[in-house]
C-alpha cells in the first residue's frame, strides 16, 4: 500500500520496559486536558482490570492497574446465578463484606509491587469465596475493586484534583 503501518504496540512496550497497554495513557491524558483538568487528575477505567493514570503538576503520567475490576464479579454472578453481571450493583448491596477473605486478597504478590504493573484476570481464584452467600460474595468482591482503586489514588503524594471515572464498572453504584 507504500503507507507506512505502525503495529505490536503491545509487543514493543514490554520489550522497552512497559506493561503492555502503552495507548491507553496516551488517551487518558488526552481526555484530562481537552477538559482542561487541572494537574493533579487521573482517569480511572474500571473494566475487567481496573487501572488508574494519574498525571502529576508537571505532566508527568503514571498509568497501571489498580487490581480486579469487574471480572471477578462477573465470573461470581455467571457461575452462581446465570446472570451476566451485578447490574447496577444492587446484589452487592445487598450483602455483606467478608472483611477475612478480603484481606486474604491483598496477600496476593501483586500489591507488594511497585508501578508500573499490569494484572491479568487469570491473576486471582474464587475458591475462598465459595464458603459464602451469593450475595455475599458479590460484596466481598466489590470491595475489593474499591479497595484496591483507593490504594492506588492514596499512592500519589497529591490526591487529584479530579477523577474521571470509565469503563462498565463506573454503572455500579455500589463500587461508586
Amino acid at each position: 500500500t507504500t503507507t507506512t503501518i505502525i503495529s505490536n504496540f503491545r509487543e514493543n512496550d514490554i520489550l522497552n520496559g512497559g506493561q503492555g497497554a502503552p495507548l491507553a495513557p496516551i488517551y487518558h491524558q488526552l481526555i484530562l486536558s481537552r477538559i482542561k483538568s487541572k494537574p493533579p487528575s487521573a482517569l480511572i477505567n474500571i473494566g475487567g482490570i481496573s487501572n488508574i493514570t494519574y498525571i502529576d503538576k508537571y505532566n508527568k503520567v503514571v498509568s497501571f492497574d489498580t487490581g480486579p475490576g469487574n471480572y471477578l464479579i462477573d465470573e461470581w454472578v455467571r457461575t452462581k446465578a446465570k446472570k451476566e453481571f451485578d447490574k447496577d450493583g444492587l446484589i452487592a448491596k445487598s450483602g455483606q463484606v467478608d472483611e477475612e477473605i478480603l484481606k486474604n486478597f491483598f496477600n496476593h504478590p501483586y500489591f507488594k509491587k511497585k508501578y508500573p504493573k499490569s494484572l491479568d484476570v487469570k491473576d486471582f481464584n474464587l475458591s475462598d469465596l465459595n464458603k459464602l452467600s451469593f450475595e455475599d460474595g458479590c460484596t466481598t468482591l466489590s470491595m475489593l475493586t474499591v479497595k484496591t482503586i483507593c490504594m492506588a489514588i492514596n499512592n500519589f503524594k497529591k490526591i487529584p484534583n479530579k477523577i474521571l471515572i470509565s469503563g462498565g464498572g463506573r454503572k455500579n453504584n455500589f463500587i461508586i
